[in-house]
């Protein structure tokens, strides 16, 4: 981050599958090292899922403070970014699930230690964000099949990665079984298909990158986010983003 003396408001899942796996207190201690040592002010708050989600809210609507860190999975990411988008601040995205798909797309190390470094250091760039019913999403948006699965994965216990996808395997098979069928109306560049279905994905992904076109057609917005890897970006609404990556490296 270029600007010094921003004030930072961490939020830390207490539920999420890399959370559940270390101590908690030494996360807000690194938190806290980095970011003051960085020039920043930081406060930092834990909770479980839904409790922590009422707390953002809370947060953004009453209190001043320039980034929102969310630690968590990628459920926890979903709402930060909705939170991040709508009350103009910056997300900075702390790994703390089992996938951290977000993670991955920003570019921030999937060990703590080193992403709580590399937020502590990156600077704010437009990422893509867009709504579904007036629900933000930052990564995919499913009806019918993937949903189902996801609810019967769920049900089953897991505490880590490998177990989660020995979970979505069995919730996958237990899923297609007997395979939902919808009807749904579709309206694509103002041309309306009606469809009998069983899935419907929407993707945010690197087709959208260098398309505003596209983006613009599909309603996605911009946020604010904290990327892995500094980049000199110029953006448009126009042009979309252009920019020359460098790795983001430790002062």
């Amino acid at each position: 981050m270029t600007n010094q003396n921003k004030k930072a408001l961490a939020f830390l899942n207490e539920n999420s599958g890399t959370f559940q796996m270390l101590d908690v207190d030494h996360v807000k201690h690194l938190l806290k090292r980095r970011f003051k040592a960085t020039g920043h002010q930081i406060k930092i708050r834990s909770a479980p899922g839904k409790d922590l989600i009422k707390q953002m809210q809370s947060a953004v609507e009453e209190e001043d403070f320039d980034i929102l860190i969310a630690g968590g999975g990628d459920g926890t990411i979903s709402a930060a970014a909705g939170f991040a988008w709508r009350h103009d601040k910056i997300l900075g995205v702390l790994p703390g699930g089992t996938m951290n798909l977000y993670a991955r797309t920003l570019e921030i190390p999937l060990d703590v230690e080193a992403a709580i470094a590399t937020l502590a250091h990156a600077r704010p760039m437009a990422c893509d964000i867009a709504t579904a019913n007036g629900n933000p999403f930052v990564h995919q948006f499913s009806i019918g099949l993937h949903p189902r699965m996801v609810r019967m994965r769920n049900n089953i216990s897991y505490r880590a990665r490998f177990t989660k996808m020995l979970a979505s395997a069995r919730a996958y098979w237990e899923a297609i079984s007997s395979i939902p069928v919808y009807e749904m109306t579709i309206r694509i560049d103002g041309e309306v298909f009606d469809r009998h279905v069983s899935a419907l994905s929407v993707s945010n992904n690197l087709v959208w990158q260098h398309n505003a076109s596209l983006r613009r057609k599909a309603g996605w917005r911009r946020a604010r986010c904290l990327y892995g890897r500094q980049t000199d970006a110029r953006c448009s609404s126009d042009t979309g983003c252009r920019s020359r990556a460098r790795p983001v490296r430790e002062q």
